[in-house]
C-alpha cells in the first residue's frame, strides 16, 4: 500500500494593532479623525498570534 495525499487546512488567529497621530481639539474627534483615515496611512502596524496553529480539517485527495 502506498502514500495516500491529504489537504490539511489549519487555522491560527492574529490581532494587528495601528497607531496613527492626528491633531484635533478632544479624543471623541480624534476617534473619527482616526477612523476616517484610509487604514493604508496608519504606522507602526504590529502582528502577533493570540493562540497556535490548530487543525481544522484533513481530507484525502483523490484523483478521479
Amino acid at each position: 500500500m502506498g502514500l495516500k495525499t491529504f489537504k490539511v487546512t489549519a487555522s491560527q488567529t492574529q490581532y494587528i494593532t495601528y497607531e496613527v497621530e492626528v491633531k484635533s481639539t478632544s479624543y471623541e474627534k480624534a476617534s473619527r479623525i482616526a477612523l476616517a483615515r484610509d487604514i493604508n496611512k496608519w504606522d507602526d502596524e504590529r502582528t502577533w498570534n493570540a493562540d497556535e496553529l490548530s487543525i481544522d480539517k484533513v481530507e484525502e485527495v483523490t484523483k478521479d
